[in-house]
């Protein structure tokens, strides 16, 4: 992910097909997966659910722009580009929910915490 003046740009790994690119819209959801130790944002067409993961290692860029409160778009290819929307909200609403709750895995729970600053106080 890469800031800019005015918003986090994601960046795939693999180019999108620009009809496939012109159908997707955001889903408007982030769900965890505590065994990959991952974020997964939705991203859907009219053929189904798509995920954009981000992995443990882009966490400290995560939560850079988490706290820029910036728009995350993600280029899905050349001249393709979605936001994330509801990025923000949802993050907010994950981390109270996984802030000492062992039901993630206790060792997924610690690393959020860390990689969060959950911990801190103000």
């Amino acid at each position: 992910m890469i800031e800019t003046d005015a918003h986090w740009r994601a960046v795939g790994h693999e180019n999108v097909p620009v009809e496939t690119a012109k159908k997707v819209k955001p889903g408007n959801r982030l769900l965890v997966d505590s065994d990959g130790f991952a974020f997964v944002y939705i991203i859907e067409d009219d053929t189904g659910f798509h995920h954009i993961v981000f992995h443990q290692e882009m966490w400290e860029t995560v939560n850079q722009a988490y706290k820029s409160k910036k728009p995350i778009w993600l280029e899905l290819g050349e001249n393709q580009r979605l936001e994330l929307t509801g990025f923000h909200e949802e993050f907010d609403f994950l981390l109270e929910n996984i802030e000492g709750n062992g039901n993630y895995g206790v060792d997924f729970e610690q690393a959020v915490s860390t990689a969060f600053h959950l911990n801190e106080t103000n």
